[in-house]
Formats: structure tokens, sequence, C-alpha cells
């Protein structure tokens, strides 16, 4: 259950989250949250996965492979990202799913990218691949998509944000990192704190 999902992993985002979606009466995107991040970032962790009753095509508690986000849970996204560019926080999403279609659409991204949401990591494709779209105003949103380590080939991704030569400039860079049985992952700077 998504009650259970959260128990169990309540150390890894919830426990530190200082913002909950809480849907009235409804379940759909429950899993979402904000936070603080060192060094001035907010993380806005966006469930858009269908699983419960009230947003499934079958309206049953089950999981469908459907990207979903509800004018509700949109509203809040807005919401979080506006108070975060209030207090001067540079906006990172985090998605199961893509919000920039890797395959040539365009949805909800204009809004998130006006509103101050330039990057968000994704994951459902299993691929790593990032995506681009520029909103009518001029405003860009990358959805950086990474594989899992289950898949092949095994790469996992670091990334550094800094700021840029010109005011409000966000520099993101990435690195691959790949994984086989011969190269070790560096867990040296990993604590259990």
């Amino acid at each position: 259950t998504p009650e259970l999902f959260r128990s169990i992993y309540e150390d890894f985002g919830f426990n530190q989250a200082d913002s909950l979606f809480c849907p009235e009466g409804k379940k759909g995107g429950m899993m979402s949250y904000s936070v603080g991040l060192q060094c001035g970032y907010r993380l806005i962790a966006i469930d858009c996965c269908s699983y419960t009753s009230d947003i499934t095509r079958s309206g049953k508690d089950e999981h469908e492979s459907v990207m979903q986000i509800t004018p509700e849970l949109f509203e809040w996204i807005i919401n979080e990202t506006r108070k975060a560019e209030d207090r001067g926080e540079k906006v990172i999403g985090m998605a199961h799913g893509s919000l920039v279609e890797h395959k040539k659409k365009k949805k909800i991204t204009g809004r998130l990218a006006d509103e101050g949401m330039h990057f968000v990591f994704t994951g459902h494709l299993h691929s790593n691949d990032v995506a681009k779209t520029i909103s009518a105003n001029g405003e860009t949103i990358f959805d950086i998509e990474t594989g899992a380590l289950i898949s092949y080939p095994n790469t996992y991704r670091e990334v550094r944000f800094s700021n840029g030569d010109m005011p409000g400039e966000i520099v993101c860079r990435l690195d691959n990192v790949d994984c086989d049985d011969r190269t070790q992952v560096d867990i040296s700077g990993v604590s259990d704190k």
C-alpha cells in the first residue's frame, strides 16, 4: 500500500520533507513531497504513478503503467515551485515517469519551466537520455532520465549543480559512470547518518 511504502522508505526523503501533498479524500499523487536541500536547492518529488482507484482507468487499487499528474497535484507542484522561487531556492524535480517526453511530446512542462523548475530526474523508460523542451516564454526544462542498475548497460549518474556566470543561471554537470564486474562503485563518501 502507499502507506506501507512511505513507512518503509520514510528515511529516504519522507521524514526530511517540509511539505507533503495530501489530496482531500483521494490518494493519487499522495507520495509527493518537497524538501529543502543544501546550498539553496529544493527537491520536489512528484508521484505520477497510477496505483489507486481514484486515478486508475480500472477504478481499482492496482498498478497501471500510466503516468498521471492530477490537476490538484499539478497545482501543488506549481505552488511549491513558487514558494521555492520566493525563498531564492533553485528547484529540482524528481519523478518515476518522464515529464519531458523523450519521444516528441509536450504537456505540462512549459508551465513548470516558466515557474522555475528547470531540471527533473526520471527513470521509467530504463534508459539514459536527456530531453529538453522550451516553453513559449523561452524557459527550458531538462528531463534527465537514468536507467536502473538492474538494466544493461549498468550505468549510474553523478550530478553536480553550480551557479553559472549569469545571475540566476544554474549549471548542471552530468557524468555517466559505467559499472561492470571489473569496476566497483565507490561508496566511501556515503554515510549512514
